[in-house]
């Protein structure tokens, strides 16, 4: 894990994090509204002056449940596990609005 660099102020660091993150969350949330609108449309492809949206329906992921799978065809938790890989451990950082602030 990385040192955190001492000439930045934490709490400012938590402060602006929670700005930004803020502001992303308004920006999706408009953005829902308008992918929303333009999958309505039935339109496959709309012009604008500046971007190009084009619209594509996909059909659902297809996921296998492989450890349920061999352990219906009679594998041991063991086996199964023998056969299981982890992924490479990572940190993440949440920020929440204070309350009463």
């Amino acid at each position: 894990m990385k040192t955190p660099n001492p000439a930045i102020d934490l709490k400012f660091a938590a402060d602006r994090l929670g700005a930004i993150k803020a502001s992303i969350a308004d920006l999706e949330t408009e953005a829902e509204i308008f992918k929303g609108a333009l999958i309505l449309s039935g339109a496959e492809a709309v012009e604008g002056d500046k971007f190009r949206a084009a619209v594509s329906h996909c059909p659902g992921r297809v996921i296998v449940n492989w450890r349920a799978l061999a352990e219906h065809l009679g594998a041991t938790p063991a086996l199964v596990e023998e056969f299981t890989e982890t992924g490479v451990p990572y940190s993440t950082v949440r920020v929440s609005a204070r309350k009463g602030v």
